[in-house]
């Protein structure tokens, strides 16, 4: 009887305790603070010209243009032991302008092929690139653009088996706090992604997404992602890559104004000869990194969320949507 009374108090949201089911109920509820929000810094990244005209077609992969150069978004960037990094790869294009005789103009946009789902870019043209005579024998490329400070991790898992029941799960562990993350997908001996599975919470609805994953927490730092038979079950032999990027959240807020310079290392996608960036700040430093809400502070807000709808249509609404802001550390 009291197994079965725990049990079924799960299922009701402002009596359920366990991280799965909380999360869950927050998520049904549209509550965003289930994941934490990292913070950005605005820079100007810039760039040798004779590191990009050297490093001109660096990618690895059997699509490399000669006239382009890209910066690689899994580069990190640390800054006062903090690691940033670029929301999407940076493809600088090299074009020699007959009109203007030996005039050589570059352009830079964001390669926005695979979705970034906590990035706030609309448009995937940057600014004009700056060019700026930087010694007696070369010039400065100057990009503008944002970091945002997360962390990226991999892991990885071969399928050794055609088992249905083994191949329907796989699990994984994660330090700090989530951002996002997402499943690649390598069959075959293809060393690009064949397929990108976007993770839906276990439970919700799909929302036309196609390519997908189910996913739950086993607790805060633990993840079990599902594979559904009707829209994509892992066959033997196949590299399946869970791709993570997790933040410091409020700790990652700072005030920062010097110049570093990095090195440009080479990294599974993009090659880089003797490269380097060089760092200056745009901005007060590090900004707007929010934590996660924890199971305590969910399980306040979910009433709140229950009585509102999403809307503020009485002066208990808009209350309660201040009082949703509060946590330990911030009193609205």
């Amino acid at each position: 009887i009291i197994a079965t009374s725990e049990y079924s108090n799960e299922a009701i949201s402002t009596r359920a305790k366990f991280d799965r089911n909380v999360i869950i109920h927050a998520m049904s509820l549209g509550i965003d603070k289930v994941n934490a929000v990292p913070a950005t810094m605005k820079v100007s990244l810039c760039i040798p010209e004779s590191c990009v005209v050297n490093n001109l077609g660096n990618r690895k992969s059997d699509d490399r243009k000669a006239n382009e150069f890209v910066l690689d978004r899994t580069i990190p960037f640390n800054i006062e032991g903090v690691e940033f990094h670029l929301d999407y790869d940076i493809v600088i294009t090299r074009i020699n302008n007959k009109e203007l005789s030996s005039k050589t103009i570059y352009t830079a946009k964001y390669d926005r092929s695979q979705d970034n789902p906590i990035s706030n870019i609309q448009d995937e043209i940057l600014p004009s690139v700056g060019v700026f005579k930087y010694n007696n024998t070369d010039n400065l490329l100057v990009i503008f653009t944002e970091l945002r400070q997360v962390m990226y991790n991999e892991v990885e898992e071969v399928v050794s088996t055609e088992n249905d029941i083994l191949n329907k799960t796989m699990g994984f562990t994660f330090d700090n706090q989530m951002a996002y993350f997402d499943v690649a997908i390598y069959e075959g001996n293809s060393s690009t992604p064949t397929k990108i599975l976007t993770p839906i919470y276990d439970g919700l609805y799909k929302d036309n997404i196609t390519d997908y994953c189910y996913y739950s927490y086993v607790n805060s730092n633990n993840i079990r992602i599902r594979f559904d038979r009707n829209v994509y079950r892992p066959s033997i032999n196949t590299k399946i890559i869970v791709r993570i990027y997790t933040t410091l959240g409020t700790d990652g807020n700072f005030k920062y104004s010097e110049d570093v310079k990095f090195i440009l290392p080479s990294t599974a996608n993009f090659e880089y000869a003797s490269s380097y960036v060089i760092f200056k700040q745009r901005g007060e430093g590090s900004v707007d990194g929010i934590d996660r809400a924890t199971t305590k502070e969910l399980q306040n807000i979910i009433p709140r969320e229950q009585l509102s709808r999403g809307f503020m249509t009485t002066t208990t609404d808009l209350r309660n949507y201040f009082n949703s802001l509060a946590t330990e550390n911030n009193i609205v």
